[in-house]
């Protein structure tokens, strides 16, 4: 959780701001040798990118995990209140079945 409120914002920030630079923030890194045949702002863009895209992973990991806890808790709920109700009945169910019986056994009415 430290991870998710702490170190993934400020990577969202300093990755927008690296890919968003119109210059190469870091000077050393202006004038790479020829050798290396490499665009500094393409470099830098990529650079951002990736500080940007560093808290993906473990958000959608935390996510999951989330939503698979969350789905065992109501399923264990869902267990339970079946077995409740198939051992005491269920005051609503029971009180609407019998609404709609009573609806049934009204006399129609024609027009």
């Amino acid at each position: 959780m430290l991870d998710i409120f702490a170190e993934m914002p400020l990577h969202a920030f300093f990755g927008v701001v690296i890919m968003m630079a119109t210059a190469p923030m870091v000077k050393f890194f202006a004038t790479p040798p020829a050798s290396w045949s490499l665009d500094p702002m393409a470099d830098q863009g990529m650079a951002g990118g990736l500080a940007w895209s560093y808290g993906e992973l473990p958000g959608v990991l935390l996510l999951m995990f989330i939503l698979v806890r969350w789905q065992r808790d109501e399923a264990r709920g869902w267990a339970a209140a079946a077995r409740k109700s198939a051992v005491a009945g269920d005051p609503e169910l029971d009180a609407y079945n019998a609404y709609l019986q009573q609806l049934a056994n009204r006399p129609m009415r024609r027009n």
